[in-house]
């Protein structure tokens, strides 16, 4: 009877192992790149809702404020700060 080969070389073994090893370094720097933004998301939102609601219960001592006075105008710029984000409120 004749030999049957039913296995993998070690040769083929190899690039397999080879493709695998690149497809997850590929995925784990993809995956992350994603923990990154959301970490970045997650601070921005906190820092927004952290604005809003200063902003809406009057307590902004967390905040900064700036006013700019436009006479021409009428009017007055309320600057409201806090992180990467500005609300500016119109005051006639």
């Amino acid at each position: 009877m004749g030999h049957l080969n039913r296995g993998f070389t070690i040769l083929e073994v190899a690039v397999a192992l080879l493709i695998l090893s690149l497809a997850f370094t590929v995925l784990f720097n993809l995956l992350g790149e994603a923990v990154k933004r959301n970490s970045r998301t997650t601070e921005r939102w906190r820092e927004l809702l952290t604005l809003d609601s200063a902003y809406q219960t009057g307590n902004l001592t967390a905040v900064s404020v700036k006013t700019l006075p436009l006479k021409d105008y009428g009017v007055e710029l309320v600057f409201y700060s806090y992180g990467n984000f500005t609300f500016v409120e119109v005051k006639r």
